[in-house]
């Protein structure tokens, strides 16, 4: 594949952001705190790209938690991840993004975030390099519909044959997918035989680079 002729969607958490397991363990002591649940790592791998508030109902109803502390949960999670959480990327991001602006690519985040996260704990420069930022604030379904996908390629203006998504859940590889994307998926969560939806899987962004390079 011409990767230069493309356009690029990120996902966040897991692509750019080592933050999945920051986020797990926050998940983990908010549903262990008060209600002495204790999640699964890859159980909550698995429902990367939701959402919060989907996240909170599918874990919470799982374990018999009622509905009416889910805000309580969200609020412990929250805090804990904050208290927590520093902004740190993959080998290969940088360079990856540095080389897609300098050749004038198009790049797009798409993250089941909240958009308060994002926007608290990420730095301004690093936002600033793609021309569009969707959020769980900005969409009415979540991954593993497309419209978060669908929705980036229309705001940067390109059909979304003409986008390349880098994903590391299966949510996202199967909203991507559905949104006629080409998907490439980074072993950085989850074993390979979850990401078998994807059109290419790699190790990491450091590979996605070599390949580029190479063509």
């Amino acid at each position: 594949m011409d990767f230069e002729s493309k356009n690029f969607l990120f996902d966040f958490d897991g692509v750019i952001s080592k933050s999945p397991h920051t986020l797990f363990k926050a998940w983990r002591f908010a549903f262990n705190k008060k209600f002495n649940v204790n999640i699964e790592e890859e159980e909550y791998y698995l429902l990367e790209g939701i959402g919060v508030q989907k996240t909170v109902e599918i874990l919470g109803n799982k374990y018999g938690v009622n509905a009416s502390n889910f805000q309580t949960i969200i609020k412990l999670k929250d805090a804990y991840f904050r208290r927590n959480y520093t902004f740190t990327v993959y080998d290969g991001v940088y360079e990856l993004t540095n080389s897609l602006r300098d050749k004038g690519i198009k790049m797009g985040l798409v993250t089941g975030a909240d958009k308060y996260r994002i926007l608290e704990s990420v730095p301004k420069s690093f936002i600033d390099q793609f021309s569009t930022l969707i959020t769980s604030d900005d969409i009415s379904h979540p991954k593993p519909n497309p419209e978060p996908y669908i929705k980036a390629a229309k705001l940067l203006n390109v059909e979304p044959k003409d986008c390349v998504v880098l994903e590391n859940a299966p949510l996202g590889i199967q909203a991507a997918k559905s949104a006629k994307m080409f998907v490439i998926a980074f072993k950085t969560t989850l074993p390979e035989y979850h990401l078998s939806k994807a059109d290419l899987i790699l190790e990491s962004i450091v590979h996605l680079l070599k390949l580029i390079e190479n063509q």
